[in-house]
């Protein structure tokens, strides 16, 4: 597996900048339910529909970007993952040609054709959700943490034995 992730280096820098972006598009999900919060408190409470309007069209504009950069973290991460696969068949490919007769007839030709297809494609997807849904999900729980305890007292007081709790069970 270390051997696979040494040839992620062409990659380190689309890798970094998915990184960036999906930290990016997290905090403006984590930062939508404040924001509804506020149009709750301050607009409908208040009777203020300017509030409601300004805020309401704010969050339009991080929903619309969120979608916008979860488009192009798709297409990074599809790219890089797909790059991968072809530099991994490449090296394949090129390390078949070397064996002799006796080790192609050894290894067997349905089995170079699974190895050149089947697992690269497995490797490539295990690659992209790593990229997609590995790198999301702390970001996600981290900050969802850090939002919820940030809010109340009597929230962070909840939160607090509700977590004792589940850790005793």
């Amino acid at each position: 597996m270390m051997r696979l992730m040494k040839r992620l280096k062409p990659y380190s820098l689309g890798i970094a900048v998915v990184l960036i972006l999906t930290f990016v598009q997290v905090l403006g999900q984590l930062y939508l339910p404040t924001l509804m919060s506020n149009i709750i408190d301050k607009g409908i409470v208040q009777g203020d529909k300017g509030y409601i309007w300004k805020t309401g069209s704010f969050m339009l504009l991080i929903s619309a970007g969120a979608v916008l950069l979860s488009v192009v973290i798709v297409y990074l991460a599809s790219r890089i993952s797909m790059g991968f696969g072809r530099d991994l068949r490449d090296k394949i490919f090129n390390q078949v040609e070397n064996f002799s007769l006796q080790e192609f007839n050894k290894v067997g030709t349905s089995s170079l054709i699974t190895r050149t297809t089947n697992d690269v494609v497995q490797i490539q997807n295990v690659l992209y959700m790593m990229l997609r849904m590995m790198v999301m999900a702390p970001i996600m729980l981290i900050g969802g943490i850090i939002m919820a305890v940030s809010m109340t007292l009597n929230f962070r007081l909840f939160s607090w034995l509700c977590c004792r709790f589940c850790f005793c069970l």
